[in-house]
């Protein structure tokens, strides 16, 4: 463009806002690339709008960070003010968000906490951003989260500045306090990073809207759907960070970033979940092919898992089954991975099966009758006239044609050496837990329709019996079974003694719906 500002040398329009201009130049005395950064020519006798752009790039002077974009210079060139920045070579996280929805949980996870990382220092300073969004974050081509944009930043040590009928923020990302023109502190940098949290995680912004209003009413009264409600593959620990970040009551969100952080450190601990910024660097250059490569891998590390412990058997049969649900949440429709669910199933039956057998205990005290047909089976060595006149018994009536309707089988006392006598008060066998009578079953769920979409449920741990709008299906997860589309239906699998997990979901496909995930918890 052949424009000089200072030392800087001005190269080509790469954005606009509200405010200012956006520019790629050359630091002439340094020869590196920056980030320009030029107060609209009609803002520049606006008072408030000048203190606005100077205060940015004083709270930006104060920090240094690698989360954080560095600035270069500030200043005035003749009726031009203007700031100098770190240029970044890469893309927004809003761009990235135009390319790809959704990314893989890793990806999530890294990102936030990154832009944890840059917060937390600028909470430090005492520097509130007040502007989270994802057209805020920059993302370098070698795998770098940073924060930008500074410039409706709050700090004691700057005069508070506002604009006369404007809200300060962006509305999607606003906090509730933010919204309804509060005082705010550090928190609602929380709500906002919550916002992306939750928008990164399902695809889908927590509060959206028709119009400016419809937003803010929502933020301010709207509570928004879990997190699994929308996809069944995101972990409980991760929905209940993202819905505390979220908390209209500031008392009940996280008091800090750190905090936050904190947390989403744990879980990728826990689950060996390591990312670095080359895994970033090779996700930018091909989300899609990236994505795709690393479920493969997940689905395989699990499966390789499960075959371990299915192997082992026994004690590890439940792990396996835990190790093919996971491959199973990353890959529904691999039939492989369900049959080998449905042996495992089996297994696990047949060993409860001769572990409980041996339990049945005979009191001293009459026996029912159920237990009486089973005395001669176990010892009818010693009751050798008995069976000769039941199959004498049986010879007569064949021969002569006549239909005994009446006979008092305890007549054959005088023939037992011991008694049998009918039901009467007294002790009873201790029989195995029984389960509480439940409703009678339907296969409704279970053949597919027209207007019906097939989608597998999954339980944690698995072979819970499911319930659907309270009515029981008859069988147990994981299952695959046919829901009405487009209709809100509830989810219940409960598994003895008193486990029990229930979701409320809905499903908008024919085919190819995400897995219904269902954890379940111990109930009072």
């Amino acid at each position: 463009m052949g424009r000089t500002i200072k030392n800087f040398e001005v190269l080509e329009q790469i954005g606009q806002g509200g405010t200012a201009t956006i520019y790629k130049g050359i630091q002439k005395s340094l020869d590196r690339y920056v980030v320009i950064k030029e107060l609209h020519p009609h803002l520049v006798n606006n008072e408030n709008f000048i203190a606005r752009f100077e205060r940015e790039a004083k709270a930006s002077a104060l920090l240094n960070h690698e989360n954080i974009v560095q600035i270069i210079d500030f200043g005035k060139e003749g009726e031009s003010y203007f700031i100098a920045l770190e240029f970044i070579d890469g893309m927004s996280l809003k761009e990235l968000k135009d390319k790809s929805s959704t990314y893989p949980l890793e990806i999530t996870l890294y990102l936030i906490a990154e832009i944890c990382k840059g917060l937390e220092h600028a909470h430090e300073k005492g520097i509130i951003h007040r502007d989270i969004k994802p057209g805020n974050v920059m993302l370098s081509s070698e795998g770098k989260v940073k924060i930008t944009d500074f410039g409706l930043a709050q700090a004691k040590q700057f005069n508070s500045v506002t604009v006369t009928g404007s809200l300060i923020g962006t509305p999607a990302y606003m906090s509730p306090e933010q919204a309804a023109g509060k005082k705010v502190d550090q928190q609602t940098d929380i709500f906002s990073l919550g916002v992306m949290f939750y928008e990164m995680a399902t695809g889908q912004k927590p509060f959206d809207g028709e119009n400016y209003t419809s937003v803010i009413t929502k933020i301010l009264s709207y509570k928004p759907k879990h997190t699994f409600e929308i996809s069944g593959s995101i972990p409980k620990e991760i929905n209940d960070m993202i819905m505390r970040s979220l908390e209209k009551d500031v008392e009940k969100r996280y008091p800090t970033v750190a905090e936050l952080l904190a947390d989403i450190q744990k879980f990728m601990e826990k689950h060996n979940l390591f990312f670095t910024s080359k895994d970033l660097q090779k996700f930018l250059k091909d989300p899609d092919g990236y994505t795709s490569k690393l479920k493969e891998k997940q689905a395989k590390d699990h499966i390789a898992k499960g075959m371990y412990y299915m192997n082992i058997g026994g004690e590890k049969i439940d792990d396996a089954i835990k190790e093919f649900d996971m491959a199973l949440t990353i890959d529904p429709e691999n039939e492989d991975i369900k049959d080998k669910i449905r042996e495992l199933q089996k297994q696990r039956e047949e060993i409860a099966k001769k572990s409980v057998a041996p339990k049945v205990k005979v009191s001293s005290g009459p026996a029912p009758q159920s237990q009486v047909q089973k005395i001669p089976v176990k010892k009818k060595s010693k009751f050798p006239i008995f069976l000769i006149i039941g199959f004498l018994f049986i010879a007569v009536v064949i021969v002569a044609g006549v239909l005994i309707v009446v006979l008092d089988p305890f007549n054959l006392n005088l023939l037992n050496p011991q008694p049998v006598v009918a039901p009467g008060p007294g002790p009873t066998p201790v029989p195995d837990p029984v389960p509480i009578p439940q409703p009678v079953t339907t296969n409704e769920y279970l053949t597919p329709g027209p207007n019906k979409g097939e989608v597998w449920i999954i339980s944690n741990p698995s072979g819970g019996s499911i319930y659907i709008d309270n009515t029981d299906t008859g069988i147990k997860a994981p299952c695959k079974v046919y829901l009405p589309i487009n209709k809100d239906v509830t989810i219940k699998v409960t598994m003895y003694p008193n486990y029990i997990g229930v979701q409320r979901t809905k499903i908008t496909k024919k085919e190819k719906n995400d897995p219904i995930k269902i954890k379940l918890e111990k109930s009072n």
